[in-house]
């Protein structure tokens, strides 16, 4: 009586020891997926949100100077037509470009840091559009290119410190992802090296509890 009641308590334990050992594997494991897509949705936002639309706000602003300079040489040349459709196509360029600053500043950023690099890339952004892009746009409109030639002169230190501070994020921002690569391959480790644990412990309660039925 005395062996059967040490035997039903020895199998009680080892029953329990596993059922925790389910649990923690649950728990780690929930926990470990939770937190590698918490580092894919922060790369993710760094990479598509917040550097693509960085870049295609940039790339327009360099499309629609690149057109302005294509109109100026039409309407010097004498071709009215092309001349104003390359205006048409500059204005669309810089609103593209405003939309897609929108689409940066509204996609946030992952750290503090990150946050008020994106505020001094927002302010030099709009002091180039303020200063040069918006002025050089509307001497277009209104056909005076030796105002589009005065309005350029402005271009390149205005320029200048916006892609500036567009390399300062950019190189920011790829040092963030990069650390949540590395973030999520530690996790990888800890959750590898958990389940090994986990699985030693189970086949050693399997083992005890073959030899407590041996002996029964």
């Amino acid at each position: 009586m005395l062996f059967k009641l040490s035997l039903r308590s020895g199998l009680l334990i080892i029953l329990t020891l596993m059922a925790a050992l389910l649990i923690v594997v649950s728990a780690t494991g929930f926990f470990a997926l939770n937190a590698a897509d918490h580092s894919l949705t922060e790369i993710n936002r760094i990479h598509e949100d917040e550097l693509a639309s960085l870049y295609q706000s940039n790339s327009d602003l360099l499309h629609g100077r690149s057109l302005a300079a294509l109109a100026v040489r039409k309407a010097e040349l004498g071709d009215s037509r092309a001349a104003a459709k390359y205006f048409q196509d500059v204005s669309t360029a810089v609103t593209n470009s405003q939309s897609h600053m929108k689409k940066f500043l509204k996609a946030g950023t992952v750290t503090l840091k990150g946050k008020e690099m994106a505020e001094d890339v927002a302010q030099n952004y709009q002091a180039y559009m303020d200063q040069a892009i918006l002025p050089m746009v509307a001497e277009l409109q209104h056909g005076d290119l030796e105002g589009y030639y005065r309005s350029i002169e402005k271009f390149p230190a205005l320029m200048a410190a916006f892609s500036q501070s567009v390399q300062n994020f950019n190189r920011y921002a790829s040092h963030v992802a990069q650390q949540q690569f590395i973030l999520a391959g530690s996790r990888k480790w800890q959750m590898e090296v958990l389940l090994v644990i986990c699985s030693v412990i189970a086949l050693g309660t399997m083992v005890v509890s073959w030899r407590i039925l041996r002996k029964a």
